[in-house]
């Protein structure tokens, strides 16, 4: 049985991912019990998806990311960039699709540069030194962070509603198993298709570059 539901909010734009992909089969599974505390907002700019978050919730994936694994409390912008400089969600093959360690994954149909803001990227006592409730020791600032409920935050430029879609599993394999057999799965490239990290001087000839390399 697949697990596979289909969240629409507002009215979603007419080209997308999945304008151009016919799924194998049925989003059609119950909601996740996340998607009850969903909120969503259209705006000036576009709309917001905010998603509610456990304190201990962490936060996989978003395709090829070359800088981190982990991106709970970081900000991921899904642009494409064959040379990115910092760990801002630029890459050669990002993807607006998420895991989470209490068992679903999301994706977000929408064709633009999406960002999520994955958790809090700001320290709390920040904001709680506005409250004049001062954190004062090391214990205190962590304490604070650890045990902050927070949000999944997703920001659509231009677009006034979208289409989620979540995938459920008993582990993060499971889930991405679902996501790939829904997006259609694909084959294995070869080694040298998935590119290298270092490149050499077109000129030098093997010899040299095997000295120098």
């Amino acid at each position: 049985m697949h697990r596979v539901s289909k969240l629409t909010l507002g009215t979603p734009e007419e080209f997308t991912h999945m304008t151009f992909h016919t799924p194998p089969y049925a989003a059609d599974a119950p909601l996740p019990a996340v998607a009850k505390g969903i909120e969503f907002e259209i705006t000036a700019r576009g709309c917001t998806v905010r998603i509610p978050m456990d304190a201990e919730e962490e936060v996989f994936g978003f395709g090829l990311q070359l800088k981190s694994v982990a991106h709970r409390g970081t900000r991921k912008r899904i642009r494409v960039n064959a040379d990115p400089l910092s760990d801002c969600g630029d890459t050669h093959a990002p993807v607006p699709f998420y895991i989470t360690n209490k068992g679903y994954g999301l994706f977000v149909d929408n064709l633009r540069n999406v960002t999520f803001y994955c958790g809090r990227a700001m320290n709390p006592v920040i904001t709680e030194q506005k409250e004049r409730i001062i954190a004062t020791s090391e214990a205190e600032i962590y304490k604070a962070i650890k045990n902050k409920n927070d949000y999944m935050v997703i920001d659509i430029p231009v677009a006034k509603g979208v289409d989620l879609y979540f995938f459920e599993g008993d582990s993060v394999g499971e889930i991405t198993a679902e996501y790939n057999r829904f997006s259609g799965g694909g084959c294995l490239p070869p080694l040298w298709g998935l590119g290298i990290l270092y490149r050499c001087h077109a000129r030098h000839s093997q010899d040299k570059h095997q000295k120098e390399y």
